[in-house]
């Protein structure tokens, strides 16, 4: 069982391009395991925001990030080829994760992403909008994470989730 400590973001922002990537870089570029549905995009969307694109494109090319990675729990395999076209947007690497293997949050699923990128949990952030998965996945590893707020809209099968998450934001004194 998990703690509820186990949920608090190392940091907070209200979306990705709202992160201050030059200060998460103080000891040299860092790689970046970013997830997908309500961070990057809408859940399911092709549709995303181009300044969030541009903001980590921009830290990438200013040498604050080594490395991306998108970071998704598909589902199931027929939403891969999505998360493939995103990340080549930000000629990132991906990983894609889906049912029966294994998924965020769990330690194998993180370990597969951090060698993506060639990282450690040293130099790797996670950046994500769900407390369950991005965060606590991140936190168990002794990775830093970064939760930013969920893109809208947010399909019904996912609310009650959501939901979850805002009450425990309250509880937990998370405040975007």
């Amino acid at each position: 069982m998990y703690n509820l400590s186990d949920l608090i973001p190392s940091k907070v922002a209200r979306t990705v391009k709202d992160i201050d990537f030059k200060a998460l870089a103080t000891n040299g570029p860092i790689n970046v395991l970013i997830d997908l549905d309500g961070t990057l995009a809408a859940t399911l969307s092709e549709e995303y925001e181009q300044q969030m694109i541009d903001h980590l494109l921009a830290a990438r090319k200013s040498g604050f990030i080594a490395n991306i990675c998108v970071f998704s729990n598909t589902g199931l395999p027929f939403f891969v080829p999505r998360v493939r076209r995103i990340a080549k947007r930000l000629n990132a690497e991906y990983v894609a994760c889906y049912w029966p293997y294994t998924m965020k949050p769990s330690r194998a699923a993180f370990q597969k992403a951090l060698d993506k990128v060639g990282g450690t949990i040293y130099n790797t952030v996670m950046i994500g909008d769900q407390l369950y998965k991005d965060i606590l996945g991140a936190n168990l590893i002794g990775m830093r994470s970064i939760l930013v707020k969920t893109i809208l809209p947010i399909p019904s099968w996912k609310r009650k989730t959501h939901e979850r998450d805002e009450m425990l934001y309250e509880k937990l004194g998370i405040k975007f």
